[in-house]
């Protein structure tokens, strides 16, 4: 089928509001997008056509949607050796890289841009981009962004999230939940909203406000959820239960370090030693330091495993970087208090 075809019959299923339309009998009746028809439809389009830029960009995109984020990545960048100046597709990679957690990449990209002297227009664009330069920990580029979508759209629900959202990172807890409630005001179902004022609520020791706002999203699928309700269960003191969201948690993200931690310091209170030390192995060692007693529980769990070289190195570890956890033996204290006689 020649090239020039292909292209035509994809562009004319292209729409503003979703990637490519599925003419099925099943949307016609149904009224709904079926993303994996259409998955289907591309495939059969790059299978004959291996480098049509556009089918693989619409193609990555949709992956991304279902969170095959490695396969979008893949077809991003073949779509990017056809068209390597094209803002759409070096756009959706740096959302790609952001989604795998590779910032510094995705701010090149996004840096590439700029100096090509191309220019990003949409309040999508602006608020991506100001996320991004958040979570980078370049503050004023962040709210150079922020700003561009609010002289666009300043009551577009997204804008006023990512402003509250803004002033939450930045500690400002007043600003935070002054823009959060205005927020709810029009929107009291806005589920990233819900989420992002009930973890300032429970950082500031207000687990019961708190759940009372996550009831609300009693349906969410964001694994964020869980995590919250796990740490409000904490806060008070209910760690039985708070396993079980932490548990729901890791269902969803199977490497979160936090999950793992608090699981596995609940495991090795109830004397599940071995639970606990596979928690503590599936802690990331780039994320280990975020946990100030991580080493000297690996250290007590170890001991009780009988694995004493392990246990050894772990102690170490604590004395080295903060021997302050460690308490002194009783023989050390009373030796001390003999030697100042």
């Amino acid at each position: 089928m020649p090239k020039i075809f292909l292209f035509v019959a994809f562009i004319s299923l292209l729409t503003s509001c979703s990637p490519v339309v599925d003419s099925s009998n099943e949307f016609a009746e149904g009224g709904k997008f079926d993303i994996q028809k259409t998955l289907e439809y591309l495939d059969r389009i790059i299978k004959h056509d291996n480098n049509n830029a556009q089918a693989l960009f619409q193609r990555a995109r949709l992956e991304l949607q279902l969170s095959y984020t490695l396969k979008a990545r893949e077809d991003i960048e073949v779509a990017l050796e056809e068209e390597p100046l094209n803002v759409d597709f070096l756009f959706l990679k740096a959302q790609i890289d952001y989604k795998l957690g590779q910032y510094n990449e995705a701010v090149k990209t996004i840096e590439f841009v700029q100096k090509q002297g191309l220019a990003f227009n949409t309040v999508e664009n602006y608020l991506f981009i100001s996320d991004l330069y958040l979570k980078f920990g370049n503050v004023n580029k962040s709210e150079y962004f922020l700003q561009k979508a609010i002289a666009v759209a300043p009551d577009f629900l997204e804008v006023k999230f990512q402003r509250a959202r803004y002033y939450a990172v930045m500690q400002d807890t007043i600003k935070a939940i002054s823009y959060f409630k205005l927020l709810l005001l029009d929107d009291s179902t806005h589920e990233n909203g819900l989420l992002g004022i009930s973890d300032i609520y429970i950082k500031q020791h207000e687990p019961d406000s708190a759940l009372i706002l996550l009831s609300m999203t009693i349906e969410s699928k964001n694994y964020y959820y869980d995590v919250l309700i796990a740490r409000a269960l904490d806060k008070k003191k209910l760690q039985d239960s708070a396993s079980i969201w932490w548990e729901k948690a890791l269902l969803q993200s199977p490497r979160l370090a936090e999950a793992h931690f608090q699981l596995a310091e609940f495991k090795y209170k109830k004397g599940d030693y071995p639970v606990a030390k596979s928690h503590l192995a599936s802690v990331a060692e780039n994320e280990r330091h975020n946990f100030r007693t991580f080493d000297l529980l690996y250290a007590k769990t170890s001991t009780m495993l009988n694995d004493s070289a392990t246990a050894a190195i772990y102690y170490h570890k604590v004395y080295l970087q903060d021997s302050t956890l460690l308490r002194r033996k009783k023989w050390q204290e009373a030796g001390a208090a003999d030697s100042a006689k």
